[in-house]
């Protein structure tokens, strides 16, 4: 199984190929119809399933890889960081506790707006939460919703000026 994405972020189309026998993940990055491969994993026997989207919302692709033999799911957290965006634009935040039982806590540096909008996905990418909050300081408290099932999320917070991005897991 392959599949075609610009996963480097260059212009080229890069190819990202599962091999069920023997088995391996792989990356045929393309530099002007020049190709390099990069071995993911070079051990995956049995991979059936290959899927490339933006799971953890921070604007580049990653690599989901699923294995039929060993029921085995590998995800590739792309941490290429976009063109024109500078690392420092949001504030340093930090989410506690993680994982997290009903309740989300962040703590942030140099908050310069009250008024919040929050939003929280699941890995289908559904909206599970939207909301505007106030921050109070430099602390915000947001209390998930009551039948939030088990499992991995993502979080993003935008006031007027920045974007704080992440993922928790509920327990």
């Amino acid at each position: 199984t392959s599949i075609g994405n610009d996963i480097d972020q260059d212009g080229d189309i890069d190819i990202i190929v599962i091999g069920q026998i023997p088995g391996s993940l792989c990356i045929f990055y393309n530099n002007d119809q020049q190709f390099t491969q990069t071995d993911l994993v070079s051990y995956f026997p049995g991979g059936t399933a290959l899927e490339v989207f933006d799971i953890d919302q921070d604007g580049d692709d990653d690599i989901i890889a699923g294995s039929a033999l060993n029921n085995q799911l590998i995800i590739f957290e792309n941490e290429i960081i976009s063109v024109g965006i500078s690392e420092n634009a949001a504030p340093n935040h930090i989410l506690f506790p993680n994982p997290i039982i009903d309740r989300l806590n962040f703590q942030f540096e140099d908050v310069k707006f009250s008024e919040f909008e929050i939003e929280i996905t699941n890995l289908n990418n559904q909206i599970i939460l939207k909301k505007r909050v106030e921050v109070n300081g430099n602390d915000l408290e947001i209390v998930l919703p009551k039948n939030l099932n088990s499992g991995l999320y993502f979080y993003k917070i935008k006031d007027k000026s920045t974007i704080h991005t992440g993922k928790f897991i509920k327990n």
